[in-house]
């Protein structure tokens, strides 16, 4: 059997399907929500994007730089 990385499923489907898919989905969720309650996550600089331009991604996002901000203790009023 060769490896063909442009066929590559993470958790594949159907029967054979990871049984750890929910679980993984799950985390990814979890961390994402800790990260945006324990700081404040703001571009490190502005884009321009044309939002009457018919395309359904106007940008890529490839090297989008992120500045994070440790947001005071037990605060997530400003989400």
């Amino acid at each position: 059997m060769s490896h063909k990385p442009e066929f590559f499923i993470p958790f594949n489907t159907g029967r054979r399907s990871c049984p750890g898919d929910t679980f993984a989905s799950m985390e990814v969720f979890l961390m994402i929500t800790f990260l945006l309650q324990k700081y404040r996550i703001l571009l490190a600089q502005p884009i321009n994007v044309d939002l009457d331009s018919d395309d359904v991604y106007p940008f890529h996002m490839r090297h989008l730089k992120l500045r994070f901000f440790p947001r005071p203790h037990g605060c997530v009023s400003e989400l």
